[in-house]
């Protein structure tokens, strides 16, 4: 997905890392989005993750993400 998204040229930017590492490492204020695709689920604190894109992000910045649906099974 990343390689396609390269590939684009739509992006500024595109960077992998792990969630948490990556945000530490950015500037106050310098994002205008933040986006974690299939990726918030395997996160076992959410916590600092929200703390630090709210840092990150530009006033009216967007921290977008997914979540997986859980659905109940019939027995």
């Amino acid at each position: 997905m990343i390689e396609k998204a390269r590939l684009s040229g739509l992006y500024a930017e595109l960077e992998v890392t792990d969630m948490l590492e990556g945000l530490r490492g950015r500037f106050d204020g310098s994002a205008d989005l933040i986006l974690a695709a299939d990726a918030m689920v395997y996160v076992a604190d959410l916590a600092p993750v929200l703390k630090h894109a709210r840092r990150v992000l530009a006033p009216g910045g967007l921290f977008a993400f997914t979540v997986k649906r859980m659905t109940a099974t019939a027995s």
